[in-house]
């Protein structure tokens, strides 16, 4: 009788070769199994798991990313597909975002005919035109924030080797428990998790009973994508805020301008200020500081 693992696999395997894929399983790890996929002189390896609690997944391990992001469900399966994806992340001013979106087959061929794509390669206005399109596509969405008060609070109170890919981790957990809530009877077929960290740092933090893809550049997939541009587009609108009570233009990014930003602010509002603005842990913080009484 076969394991569950390599029923799963068998399955995957078969809808795959219905699709003009070929698979073969070429190592056997600890915890898994480790398949290549080839088409047309294209070669991607993957390595697929099974647990009670999580069910089937299938993880990138190398070779060819364009070929890997063609075996998830949205590249023929008619079936939904979730995303999950942050902003801010880089950025020293504004909040933590991470948002989760599921999109049926017609609305993802429909938002990318509006130009969806991964929001770092769109401007504002494209941004805010996009995150009106995808409202009205699917209510199946959740947006996480962490102000920059409750992020630094956060951060000080790490300890173990733990740090700020620890706070991303459970905010792509709370957004995307919160999105499966909002689908109602219809659940995404897989969850793409736009790869920040290994697995294993956020899969046990994940609901139970999904299938999970954690993918570099993961916005291949366009309910990635989506999530991208209203994680975006709810950071810039935070940022905007918080400018708009402090006076101050603020900017995302983490270069030296925004080390003059930070410095005209400490001197209006007193070094305080980078609590409820920015993620302190930055090294712009000590330039700053160091700048702003120069």
């Amino acid at each position: 009788m076969s394991s569950p693992l390599e029923s799963a696999a068998a399955d995957w395997a078969s809808a795959l070769a219905v699709r003009g894929f070929l698979v073969s399983i070429v190592r056997v790890l600890s915890n898994g199994l480790q398949a290549e996929v080839s088409d047309t002189g294209r070669t991607c390896r993957v390595n697929l798991y099974h647990s009670k609690s999580k069910g089937f997944s299938v993880v990138y391990a190398g070779g060819d990313r364009g070929l890997f992001g063609e075996l998830t469900p949205h590249s023929g399966s008619g079936l939904p597909a979730g995303g999950s994806d942050e902003a801010g992340k880089g950025d020293y001013f504004g909040p933590l975002v991470v948002a989760a979106v599921s999109l049926d087959p017609d609305s993802s061929a429909r938002l990318a005919a509006a130009g969806l794509a991964d929001s770092k390669t769109l401007d504002d206005r494209k941004i805010s035109s996009l995150e009106e399109a995808i409202l009205s596509e699917t209510s199946c969405f959740a947006v996480s924030v962490k102000q920059p008060s409750e992020y630094n609070a956060l951060m000080e109170s790490m300890s173990g080797g733990r740090n700020s890919l620890d706070i991303l981790a459970g905010m792509h957990a709370d957004a995307i428990s919160r999105m499966l809530g909002a689908c109602g009877a219809t659940k995404p077929s897989v969850i793409v998790v736009d790869r920040f960290c290994a697995p294993s740092r956020i899969e046990h933090l994940l609901p139970a009973g999904f299938r999970y893809d954690f993918r570099v550049r993961g916005e291949s997939e366009p309910a990635v994508a989506a999530a991208s541009v209203l994680a975006r587009a709810s950071y810039m609108r935070s940022l905007r805020e918080l400018a708009g009570e402090i006076g101050i233009g603020l900017k995302p990014g983490a270069g030296a301008d925004i080390d003059g930003i930070g410095a005209a602010a400490v001197r209006k509002w007193g070094p305080g200020i980078l609590d409820r603005t920015a993620k302190k842990h930055f090294a712009n913080t000590g330039r700053i500081l160091r700048s702003a009484w120069c």
